[in-house]
């Protein structure tokens, strides 16, 4: 029987096929998924967001990309917009101040109104081991027709400053699969299929969906109260908005505009 000699072990060639063909098993049932489903029950909402894509520049500055998107309730709904995050982490900061543009080949795309955070923590390690970690990022949101043009391109390029990425069609499969329904579900597990693939773009019950209108119909009638009251000198109507309305995102300036107003009593 043949033996394979490696340093001072011996293997026997038989165990060595088992070893490769088990290493090739686990590689491929432990791939990721290309797109994930999660649905976050107290916030009545399903997102999906793609794996993510890891880029690297020219200077050797690294990138992540993820793209997601929401839908209320347990439901497969149509994308309007598609949210997409930029991160970089490095010693220095890479994305702030820079432009941002995506190419493809026949349109170009400005992205610079985003949201940019920053953050540094000093007990972060660098890859070369020094101590303060820079945390950055972009949150930009595409349009749909603009985001199909992007994904449908041979190959675009992320230019962000002076410096530019190419990335062909095949890296951005998690991106397609995002809008793509059919591909979507077959991400899914079994049980996620059930609910989203019977009833693609509806929610899964009656009672869910009126939930969702519910809660449209109560946002509606919170921003319009806001509008109507926030320049009011009446303390009983800012009193009124914060009993009907106590999660209110107006809550916080409807308190400090209560306490003025008493101030001034």
């Amino acid at each position: 029987m043949k033996k394979c000699v490696c340093g001072k072990m011996r293997f026997h060639s038989h165990i060595v096929l088992k070893i490769i063909l088990l290493c090739s098993i686990l590689f491929q049932f432990g791939c990721t998924k290309l797109v994930y489903t999660t649905y976050y029950e107290d916030e009545d909402y399903t997102e999906f967001v793609t794996h993510p894509l890891i880029l690297k520049n020219n200077i050797g500055k690294e990138i992540n990309l993820i793209a997601s998107r929401k839908c209320d309730g347990q439901i497969l709904c149509s994308a309007f917009e598609i949210k997409i995050k930029i991160t970089h982490e490095g010693k220095f900061a890479y994305l702030k101040n820079k432009d941002f543009i995506i190419k493809s080949k026949n349109q170009r795309f400005n992205f610079n109104k985003r949201n940019y955070k920053f953050d540094f923590d000093i007990s972060k390690k660098n890859k070369d081991g020094t101590k303060g970690l820079i945390s950055e990022s972009w949150i930009i949101y595409v349009p749909i027709n603009i985001y199909e043009e992007i994904i449908n391109s041979k190959e675009i390029s992320l230019v962000i400053g002076e410096q530019s990425i190419l990335i062909e069609r095949e890296k951005l499969e998690s991106w397609v699969v995002l809008v793509n329904h059919p591909r979507l579900i077959e991400q899914m597990d079994q049980e996620q299929q059930r609910v989203y693939g019977e009833s693609e773009g509806i929610p899964s019950t009656i009672s869910r969906q009126t939930k969702i209108i519910e809660k449209k119909i109560k946002k509606e009638a919170e921003k319009e109260t806001w509008e109507l009251i926030k320049d009011s000198d009446n303390i009983e109507d800012i009193e009124y908005f914060l009993k009907n309305f106590p999660e209110s995102s107006y809550s916080l300036p409807a308190k400090l505009k209560l306490n003025q107003l008493k101030r001034q009593k």
